[in-house]
């Protein structure tokens, strides 16, 4: 750094000497040639538009890796907050063949024993209404169930059940209505969920109404606009999802008959008041999650999933990019450090950590009674005080004041010293090169001078020997003072710094 500056120095001097001269002989430097459009050109791009890219990039995979981070270390809480929570899920498809025993009610049923994902049954099923007490084995997948009908008793035991012995589960239905005239039409509807043993015996009920949410025209105009892109290509459909909570803390009570079936059917309260086509509501799709009972902090974490997801990742992206910030700020310090170890020594005040710190090291060398001595120089004995120096200066001067004597009792020495400085500075300009002035100046005494008299009887070749050799000796004289002057002040800008890292150090 100070190597930088002075050679900055040196080429603010050189150039400004260089002008000076070229002022002085009356020089005129041409005019510039034109500016090259294409080197313009071609150093705009490279040196500004390329770099701003390569930055640009390097930020995007920086804000897109930090993203990822988020996003996966949300996950990985939420999988550690939801642990135990073993919730499954089952789709619902409604029939809506007609009855015979009243209006239509779409219906549904799920075997949770069975792992079909497909609406199909066995043809053996058919078979239950039958009278006769006979004994019908179905194959479920590669589970064998086995039916008594007549109220025979399920052979079946507690080992097949789908809800573990004492523990408290829940169940909820989600239904996904379209937007559709019908369900706007029909308002609310009656939602019946019944829980059945393998014998069909039912051991709980659930009734409860629900309804197409609500949605003005203008908020709905406003979303679909919002959503313009995503409805029309297909990735969203204009449906809206609601979600019932059938039941909660269900556990089964007698283990001889647990829960196999959920049934699951919808009404519409008064259909007679409605048209034949507008008597059932339209289901797009549905589905039947149960599982364990969640604490408040996983209910909380699964009834606002998105709320919860969208905090959760902003908070660890703002923490990972703030982690990332301070390590790019310590690296970056070391390799300042490492490739300018003494450049903070140059900084100004404003630019230290902190005020501690600042203050610290101005009292280290801004203190009171602080007096820098060359290394050359042994003055342990003689070394006072600044505050007493200047004490004593103060003194010596009052001392010289009460010895002042008005100007008409001056002595007249001090008369003559008086008129002899007075005529060296009125003295006129062709005098300056005489003998006298500069006998009388201590400045120009000190200076080899040629018209100084020889000796009495020396010749003019031994006068010109001693003028030279005197020219000579004044000449290293001075250099010895230059050099002198140089090398106590490098040597004092070596202590400063020498000082300044065993403060740091210690």
């Amino acid at each position: 750094m100070w190597y930088e500056f002075e050679r900055a120095a040196e080429g603010a001097a050189r150039d400004r000497a260089r002008r000076a001269v070229l002022n002085a002989i009356g020089y005129e430097e041409g005019r510039p040639p034109p500016p090259r459009y294409d080197e313009y050109t071609h150093f705009w791009f490279f040196r500004g538009v390329v770099p701003f890219v390569i930055w640009f990039a390097k930020v995007c995979s920086m804000i897109c890796f930090l993203l990822a981070m988020s996003m996966g270390s949300y996950a990985m809480i939420l999988g550690l907050i939801m642990r135990g929570l073993d919730v499954r899920s089952h789709k619902i498809f409604f029939d809506y063949s007609p009855s015979t025993r009243g209006p239509l009610m779409p219906m549904g049923i799920i075997d949770l024993r069975s792992t079909k994902n497909a609406p199909w049954v066995n043809s053996c099923a058919e078979s239950l209404n039958n009278s006769s007490p006979a004994e019908y084995a179905c194959i479920n997948d590669i589970n064998e169930i086995t039916y008594r009908v007549e109220g025979g008793q399920d052979g079946n035991d507690s080992k097949n059940g789908v809800l573990e012995s004492g523990k408290r589960y829940f169940f909820e239905l989600s239904l996904t209505l379209p937007e559709s005239d019908v369900n706007k039409r029909l308002g609310v509807f009656m939602v019946k969920v019944e829980l059945r043993s393998a014998d069909w015996s039912l051991l709980a009920l659930s009734k409860q109404h629900s309804l197409l949410p609500f949605e003005s025209a203008y908020v709905s105009l406003f979303r679909k606009t919002t959503m313009m892109l995503p409805l029309a290509s297909g990735i969203l459909s204009e449906a809206r999802t609601v979600t019932l909570h059938a039941f909660d803390q269900y556990k089964d009570v007698n283990d001889k008959k647990p829960v196999s079936f959920v049934e699951i059917s919808l009404g519409v309260p008064k259909p007679a008041t409605f048209p034949a086509t507008v008597q059932a509501i339209q289901i797009q799709s549905a589905e039947l999650r149960y599982g364990k009972e969640m604490n408040s902090i996983q209910a909380f974490f699964r009834n606002w999933h998105y709320f919860c997801a969208i905090i959760g990742t902003v908070a660890l992206f703002w923490g990972y990019t703030l982690v990332a910030l301070s390590i790019l700020n310590h690296r970056s310090e070391r390799h300042r450090w490492k490739t300018q170890p003494y450049a903070n020594f140059f900084d100004s005040d404003e630019d230290e950590s902190g005020d501690d710190a600042r203050s610290v090291s101005q009292d280290r060398w801004m203190g009171a009674d602080i007096e820098i001595l060359d290394d050359d120089e042994n003055d342990s004995g003689a070394w006072e005080p600044i505050e007493s120096i200047e004490k004593k200066t103060k003194n010596e001067n009052l001392d010289e004041g009460k010895n002042l004597v008005s100007e008409d009792d001056e002595s007249v020495p001090s008369k003559q010293n008086k008129s002899r400085e007075r005529d060296a500075i009125t003295a006129p300009l062709e005098n300056l090169g005489d003998y006298n002035t500069v006998s009388d100046d201590p400045l120009l005494a000190e200076m080899p001078h040629d018209k100084k008299e020889c000796k009495h009887g020396y010749s003019d070749e031994k006068c010109r020997d001693d003028v030279e050799l005197r020219m000579k000796r004044a000449q290293k004289k001075e250099e010895q003072h230059l050099a002198d002057m140089v090398m106590k002040g490098w040597s004092f800008f070596f202590m400063m710094h020498l000082k300044l890292c065993v403060c740091i150090v210690v």
